[in-house]
């Protein structure tokens, strides 16, 4: 079993990148059941005049998203916010998985994660394949939704984006979980054994 090897991060440790402090635990890992692994990412939605950041915690299990939220504007606040929602409202994963990005590398993500005894795994710099699972994702709300609307405002953006992923979640069939629906696979996998990692 592997277990992160810090559990509070000070501002002259933040400097470093994460991938010399804590492991990548998703290589070779079975994922077979909800809340064993989730995911946090972020990309740009283009609007008319600008663009706004969305950020998506997402149950690899599943592909379901299990929270999200838009900013006009990048900050270490927003995905902080946005995991505690996710944390708020669901069991805690075994672990969670960041990219390599300085607002995932945040003291409070990192502290948030240590005080709830989530296991950190850490995206590696090279090309990961597990950035396919909400690659995929970005790739479906875009050409789905956002590349065939013109958002006026953040508030057009996000009332389009949540009926969005309201139905992705709810009723949209996932060829990367044999075409069943997240929530679904969310509910059905909830009370399968996991893998110790």
């Amino acid at each position: 079993m592997i277990k992160n090897t810090k559990t509070l991060i000070t501002k002259a440790e933040h400097k470093n990148p994460l991938f010399n402090v804590y492991p990548y635990l998703l290589k070779d890992l079975e994922i077979v059941a909800a809340n064993q692994a989730w995911m946090i990412d972020t990309t740009a939605i283009p609007m008319q005049k600008s663009f706004c950041l969305l950020n998506i915690v997402m149950d690899v299990a599943s592909r379901k998203i299990l929270s999200w939220s838009i900013s006009p504007r990048a900050s270490n606040s927003f995905a902080l916010r946005n995991l505690e929602n996710a944390l708020n409202h669901y069991p805690n994963p075994e672990l969670i998985n960041l990219p390599q990005n300085l607002q995932y590398i945040s003291i409070g993500i990192i502290n948030l994660l240590n005080k709830n005894e989530i296991k950190i795994s850490v995206s590696p710099k090279t090309k990961c394949p597990d950035n396919v699972t909400t690659d995929r994702f970005w790739r479906s709300l875009k050409y789905e939704e956002v590349y065939l609307k013109a958002y006026q405002n953040v508030v057009e953006a996000e009332y389009s984006i949540s009926s969005y992923i309201k139905h992705y979640n709810q009723h949209r069939q996932n060829s990367s979980i044999g075409e069943q629906i997240p929530n679904n696979v969310y509910k059905q996998t909830r009370n399968f054994q996991k893998v110790a990692i």
